[in-house]
């Protein structure tokens, strides 16, 4: 009988200097790690992605937009805090946040922001011990307008930037190179960093060699920053996240099927989006009454034992950047391709200095 596999089964080394700080200086200068069904590995790069497939596929993207959700305020005694919003409250008209330091806030404190914004703090009780509830003294409308002068674009903790809230050349860069082409639905909070390796001038080649596209929408939220919370993975939460798959993507993934065209996810978040509209719809014959509805999905996928390999319900492969050791996100490559090969993959990347993570490289990863 296969072990069981826990949380350190998943660590591998990661030298803190493949770890991006920066984009690439253009998005389709990436390398890129192809495994093949059978494990072979070639390397290629973004530029030349059409030369990486045998024939044309149809790409599932998500089409996310990230909201400029990291902000600075001030209390009443002076004290410095940092928010990141996560998911906005319409029926209270009020947003569930991250803030650093929480311990210096207060239940209906007032926060003063810049440009003369205030919010009170309704409750300093969230749904994990960093989050609390904030309230803002203006229509959403005028919030958003706020936010894209004000906020920052929310990159990742391990991308240094700086820790005061006042712009730099990096952050003006990150407004534009955190986003994909793509984005289209404002909701998240981190970007799908698997399509930021996509520009205009790729789009137009793929189309012209016949690959084509299609769309879901998952709003990322801070959960893709947290570890794992133990040791035993069946202990692990994940944040609840919203999605939704609409009418014509579905066509597109039954025509390719029909026509056996290969469906490559681009991103974890579309793979979790389309196994878990699939969960959430029970069987096949179902799913067409389920587009374009929003849900919620918590699903985390990963491998149980060596031997335990997930099989999605759509995809032949996925389009997917380099992650940390034991992340939830490493653990779902394991689940797809197999731990042992996972680990072989990241060691040839690493021995082949790829950088990892949100502004890194990329893989595709071709499923048995």
């Amino acid at each position: 009988m296969d072990t069981i596999l826990t949380l350190e089964n998943f660590h591998f080394e990661l030298p803190e200097h493949l770890i991006a700080q920066t984009p690439h200086k253009r998005r389709t200068d990436a390398k890129l790690l192809v495994r093949k069904k059978n494990g072979e590995i070639f390397h290629s790069t973004i530029h030349d992605l059409v030369n990486a497939f045998d024939r044309p596929c149809l790409f599932i993207v998500n089409d996310t937009k990230v909201i400029p959700a990291r902000i600075f305020g001030t209390t009443p005694t002076g004290a410095h805090i940092e928010f990141l919003l996560l998911k906005y409250d319409s029926i209270n008209d009020m947003w569930e946040t991250m803030a650093k330091p929480k311990r210096r806030l207060r239940d209906n404190q007032i926060i003063q922001f810049p440009d003369n914004l205030t919010a009170k703090i309704v409750s300093t009780a969230g749904q994990s011990p960093q989050s609390c509830y904030i309230k803002f003294d203006c229509r959403m409308d005028s919030m958003q307008e706020w936010l894209e002068k004000n906020g920052q674009m929310p990159v990742p903790p391990y991308i240094r930037r700086n820790q005061n809230g006042e712009l730099d050349d990096l952050l003006v860069l990150d407004k534009e190179r955190y986003q994909t082409v793509f984005a289209n639905s404002s909701g998240s909070v981190a970007a799908p960093t698997a399509s930021l390796h996509f520009d205009a001038d790729l789009l137009n080649r793929l189309k012209d060699s016949n690959f084509e596209f299609a769309s879901v929408t998952l709003h990322v939220g801070a959960g893709t920053f947290l570890p794992v919370s133990s040791n035993d993975l069946s202990m692990h939460k994940m944040h609840s996240e919203l999605f939704m798959v609409p009418t014509d993507t579905l066509a597109k993934i039954y025509a390719a099927k029909a026509s056996h065209t290969p469906i490559v996810a681009v991103g974890t978040t579309t793979l979790r989006t389309l196994e878990s509209f699939f969960k959430i719809c029970g069987d096949k014959s179902n799913l067409q009454s389920h587009t374009n509805q929003w849900f919620d999905t918590s699903l985390f996928i990963y491998p149980k034992s060596d031997d335990d390999i997930y099989k999605p319900w759509c995809i032949d492969a996925l389009m997917t950047n380099f992650h940390q050791p034991g992340s939830t996100l490493f653990l779902l490559i394991s689940a797809l391709i197999g731990r042992k090969a996972a680990l072989k993959a990241y060691e040839e990347a690493k021995e082949c200095s790829y950088s990892f993570l949100s502004y890194g490289d990329s893989s595709l990863l071709w499923l048995s």
